[in-house]
């Protein structure tokens, strides 16, 4: 999600100080730190947790301005294992192409399907991704 938001954002020239790499890292901690932040409000909204607001500054300050050096390479892997843990072409295709930040009907114009299969398919994806592997 935070990928797909940084590149609509730099297609939008919403980051016009972004001029290479080294200025991508920050953007996309950036990001995700923030959906993360708003996705934890939205599921404590009902509870009214008084504990989300100061957790979250504790979460902002743990993210920092720079991500640790090795943290684009390890991003790269975990994405490419998550990928390549897909037990077809079909759906490791479809998982590249939202990363890439396509739309369902982009998606299912490429390949030739209705766009009811590609959101089943990327139900399916989500599924496998979040069962519990013997890494975790």
């Amino acid at each position: 999600s935070a990928l797909k938001s940084a590149l609509i954002g730099v297609r939008n020239n919403r980051f016009p100080d972004l001029h290479d790499r080294t200025g991508l890292w920050p953007l996309l901690v950036t990001i995700t730190v923030r959906k993360a932040l708003n996705e934890r409000k939205r599921q404590h909204a009902q509870k009214r947790d008084r504990d989300v607001e100061h957790s979250a500054v504790d979460v902002s300050r743990i993210a920092g301005s720079e991500p640790p050096p090795d943290f684009g390479p390890r991003l790269i892997e975990a994405i490419e294992t998550l990928v390549l843990s897909l037990d077809n072409e079909s759906l490791r295709l479809i998982a590249l192409r939202k990363l890439e930040g396509f739309t369902n009907e982009e998606i299912a114009c490429e390949l030739g399907v209705a766009r009811r299969t590609v959101v089943r398919k990327l139900t399916r994806i989500r599924q496998e991704w979040e069962e519990p592997t013997e890494f975790d």
